[in-house]
């Protein structure tokens, strides 16, 4: 025993003298006893972004990327084109639109039903250009027809709930050429339908193929630009696969697909997305672009994503293409039925059914109770009463160790010092009294993909967006901060919730009443430790499940376990049946009134 209070004790200095050293704390003070300097912010090619922007930044083409302007002949009327520029406002009970008679393009977006935590509502396009632009590729440059003022009749539009309007933007770039731009919008929907016709373009274009391009990317919409850009990502797809690009810190990276069919491609935020998706006919290469701002003071990089869908001209007639445009939220009932499900991360693919499910679940019981705290609660019984049997059985052969327990300690005192005949002595012990010493990993490792499915679902759903339970729990996707440090350290972080030391003290005093074996007493601290530190930036939402979780497990070992039985008892039962292995039926139905004692 002193031993492992030795282990146990240089285990824990080691896990604090490594958590000291990588915190900022240490850093400063090693800084001033030192004289050393505190490592600046990575270098960027780009100015730092404000924390609290929520616009996304401008992406500017590499050396490498398509250029776009406009045609020479057309380059002293620019400016002319752009004083001709308006406004067209769309307004429907889910967001309002700004689109731009340059090119008929989206210039903001605002959500009416999604708002940032400080209540205002999010704007995740702002001041957007080259949104839904169609590129016409040329020998040495491309036309881009957003630089061409559109015709549109209209001035703004308003839609009720049930109603549906279109809005058309017209222009002939040159004599005879003519691209009209056809939106459709529904006031119940995210999705705008959008029509391109393109009239005797083909000899301005090199090649067979136009471009439909989404220039501006997304906005930041979380407090926490980091956890929002955890998940910003370009995404495609080319048949079965899904292609993903993250541009991470470098300030620019491409993912570049040509001659194959592409079904749809998006880009994202932590809860919104803009997904391009052809109807009519699947594009025929994509290309896909990202740039990344370092934001000093959120020690974090800001990521934009550039999309160009390349669709084929038609060369005997008129070019006619339909797309679908979703512009929302990351809702799975949304994307599904768009086809574009797969954009949700819902993990690994062997976790993905579990948090199908989960989310489920979790929904329809939403249906019936309005706080998704409380249903937290509830799917946290269900889930304890549904692996009730399993963790009562191995409750029960838990105790049954603990029995054991002077008699392995015998063992291990006689057998000291030849570990392969401990070994052996210890295996013939276990199956001479029926105990299986792993019996108690397993409802551990049943557990595992539903908490994994649990921590997607709680991380990436649109539904626990702001979700409030009770008191200082405003948000179940956020972690529940109740103060902050003023340094910050490794896995943990600068921040202290509530939720997550309540479920490392239910998961320390779980331990303790499981944990027989002394070799691993050092487990009953570690894992509680390890997990708190982990899960503090987890959402409330997951430390709420898990904590309480940890809370009735407590409870049904204490109070819904069987004491164990005399040893004596158990050795006599275990080599009965032996014995009746060896028989027939008449043995076998023996065996089992025997177990029925």
């Amino acid at each position: 025993m002193q031993f492992d209070k030795r282990t146990l004790l240089a285990s824990l200095l080691i896990v604090l003298v490594f958590v000291f050293i990588q915190s900022n704390f240490y850093e400063r003070l090693y800084g001033r006893l030192f004289g050393r300097a505190v490592p600046a912010a990575p270098a960027t090619t780009k100015s730092a972004t404000p924390v609290d922007s929520t616009a996304a930044p401008a992406f500017t083409p590499d050396a490498g990327d398509t250029l776009v302007s406009a045609p020479p002949s057309r380059a002293d009327d620019w400016q002319k084109e752009k004083q001709l520029e308006r406004a067209v406002v769309v307004e429907t009970p889910l967001y309002r639109g700004v689109l731009s008679t340059l090119g008929g393009t989206i210039k903001e977006w605002q959500f009416k039903k999604y708002s940032y935590h400080n209540g205002a509502p999010i704007v995740i396009v702002q001041q957007g250009s080259d949104n839904l632009a169609v590129i016409l590729p040329g020998e040495t440059d491309s036309l881009n027809t957003s630089q061409y003022n559109f015709d549109c009749k209209d001035a703004a539009i308003q839609l009720q709930t049930g109603e549906k309007r279109t809005l058309v933007f017209e222009r002939e770039i040159a004599p005879g050429r003519r691209v009209r731009k056809t939106y459709e919008f529904s006031a119940d929907d995210y999705t705008i339908g959008l029509r391109l016709e393109l009239e005797n373009v083909n000899d301005l274009v090199a090649g067979y193929n136009y471009s439909l391009r989404w220039q501006s990317g997304l906005a930041t919409t979380e407090p926490s630009l980091k956890t929002d850009m955890t998940e910003a990502r370009a995404y495609t797809s080319i048949g079965e696969d899904i292609l993903d690009l993250d541009v991470g810190d470098k300030p620019h990276k491409e993912l570049k697909e040509d001659e194959r069919d592409i079904a749809w491609a998006a880009t994202r935020t932590k809860y919104f997305t803009c997904a391009l998706v052809p109807g009519s006919q699947l594009a025929r290469g994509v290309v896909l672009s990202g740039s990344s701002t370092y934001v000093p003071s959120q020690e974090a990089h800001l990521k934009s994503y550039q999309m160009d869908l390349k669709m084929p001209l038609t060369r005997q007639s008129a070019t006619v293409h339909d797309f679908k445009v979703y512009l929302g939220p990351i809702d799975y009932d949304r994307l599904e039925a768009l086809g574009i499900q797969r954009l949700m991360n819902l993990g690994w693919s062997i976790i993905r059914p579990f948090s199908w499910m989960v989310l489920k679940s979790l929904q329809w019981m939403h249906n019936f109770v309005p706080n998704y705290g409380i249903v937290i609660i509830i799917f946290a019984f269900l889930i304890k009463i549904i692996l009730h049997p399993l963790t009562k059985k191995t409750n029960e052969s838990m105790k049954q160790m603990q029995v054991l327990q002077p008699k392995m300690k015998e063992l291990q005192e006689k057998y000291s010092k030849d570990a392969q005949r401990l070994n052996e002595e210890m295996m013939k012990l276990y199956r001479e009294y029926g105990v299986n010493p792993l019996g108690g990993c397993l409802p551990l490792l049943l557990q595992m993909p539903l908490l994994f499915a649990m921590f997607t679902v709680f991380g990436a759903t649109i539904e626990f967006r702001q979700a409030p339970f009770v008191g200082w729990i405003q948000d179940l996707s956020a972690p529940d901060t109740i103060f902050h440090l003023p340094f910050s350290l490794p896995l943990y972080g600068n921040q202290v919730a509530l939720l997550p030391l309540l479920m490392g003290i239910t998961m320390f005093i779980q331990q303790k009443m499981s944990i027989t074996d002394p070799k691993q007493k050092a487990m009953i601290y570690l894992m509680p430790i390890m997990f708190t530190l982990m899960f503090n930036n987890f959402p409330s939402g997951l430390n709420l499940y898990y904590a309480l979780f940890n809370v009735l497990s407590i409870l049904q070992q204490k109070y819904m376990t069987k004491p164990p039985e005399n040893l004596e008892e158990r050795r006599k039962k275990m080599k009965e049946l032996a014995q009746m292995k060896r028989g027939g039926l008449h043995a076998a139905l023996s065996r089992k009134r025997l177990m029925k004692k």
